[in-house]
This record gives C-alpha cells, sequence and structure tokens, in this order.
C-alpha cells in the first residue's frame, strides 16, 4: 500500500505496491530521476540518482526501503546540563520509555536558536528511551568534531523518532531529513561548549 512516483513529474507518474511490496511505473522516459516511496502514517522516503536508459528491458529498483511509522512520542521537556567536559542532555518524552515500551528520541545541534531538525549542525544517531527522562552525555571533544569550538553557543532541540528511521540525503537541500519526527517538542534549549 505505499505509493511510489517519480519527484516532479507532470502528469505524475506513481503506482502503488502490492502485498509483495512490488510496483510497476509505466511510461517513464529515459532519464536520471528521484523516486518519493510514501504513505500515510509512515513517513516519506526519496530515492535520488536513479537512472533509467534504453537497454531494451525495464529498470529494477532492487532496493526499495521499508517505511517506518512516524513517531507517536512527543518531546515534553529538553534541559541540558554542562559539567566539567560533558554535556548531559535529558529528554523528557510524553507516552513515557520503558523497559517494555521502548521510545526513540533523535536530538539536533546548531549554534542558531532556531535549530530544528531541518536547520541544523549535527544530528544524534536514532536513541533508544526506555526511562523517563532519557538522559546522554556529549564530550566536548565530541562537540569540536562535530564543528563546534570552546566557548560557542550551542542550542539543542530533540523530537520523538521511530524504531524505523526513513531518513535520507536531499541533495537538493543539502542536508539529511527525517521524515518519521514527531514536531511536536519541547523548545530548544542552550548551553556553551565546554
Amino acid at each position: 500500500g505505499m505509493t511510489v512516483k517519480v519527484d516532479g513529474s507532470n502528469p505524475v507518474i506513481s503506482a502503488t505496491t502490492d502485498t509483495s511490496g512490488k510496483f510497476t511505473l509505466a511510461n517513464v522516459p529515459f532519464g536520471t530521476y528521484t523516486l518519493v516511496f510514501e504513505k500515510s502514517g509512515f513517513g516519506t522516503f526519496k530515492k535520488s540518482d536513479v537512472e533509467h536508459t534504453n537497454t531494451g528491458s525495464s529498470t529494477f529498483i532492487t532496493d526499495a526501503p521499508s517505511l517506518g511509522k512516524e513517531s507517536t512520542a512527543q518531546v515534553t521537556n529538553l534541559e541540558v546540563v554542562v559539567t566539567g567536559n560533558n554535556v548531559k542532555i535529558a529528554i523528557t518524552t510524553n507516552p513515557a520509555g520503558n523497559n517494555s515500551n521502548t521510545r526513540y528520541v533523535r536530538y539536533f545541534l546548531a549554534t542558531d536558536s532556531n535549530v530544528s531538525s531541518e536547520n541544523y549542525t549535527f544530528n544524534s544517531a536514532n536513541l533508544v528511551s526506555k526511562i523517563n527522562p532519557f538522559e546522554t552525555t556529549i564530550t566536548r571533544d565530541n562537540l569540536v568534531n562535530a564543528g563546534f569550538t570552546s566557548g560557542q553557543t550551542v542550542y539543542v532541540k530533540a523530537y520523538g523518532d521511530s524504531f524505523w528511521s526513513n531518513d535520507y540525503d536531499d541533495k537538493n537541500l543539502a542536508r539529511k531529513i527525517f521524515p518519521n519526527l514527531n514536531k511536536t517538542s519541547a523548545n530548544s534549549v542552550s548551553f556553551i561548549v565546554p
């Protein structure tokens, strides 16, 4: 039930996957395309640089994605404490994560107070939260390796994420996109890089 379409096609060239995940996009002119995979409640994934050339047969897409659900976890509180050379980030979610109901979170860093999942310098991995608040530590060395400098003000924002993240690199925006995030989130907070 996933929709697959050729990005920017006019008229729209699209298809819906069958129960095996197979699909056929008909009447696609030869060229290089971005394919968009989407399903309501599951986020979006884009696959760039798909070449459809005149080889005398169909172009096969062998690595179509499995889409993860959009996160239901909302970040309700975000706190940062600097101790020595370490920055501890505490992320509270609703619903809370626990051993039987794992939640996932992801945070973003930038020197801009409008940090977000669209405006960032650094993004964390998808982190597993089994306790509320979930705490993670970044060292000064981690921050320097991410491009920040000691004494600089850095802002952090966190979001609920999905177990299966459909993140992809968007060449046009020159950044990674995270379509499974729950955009309901606590305000960003700042800290000074130790």
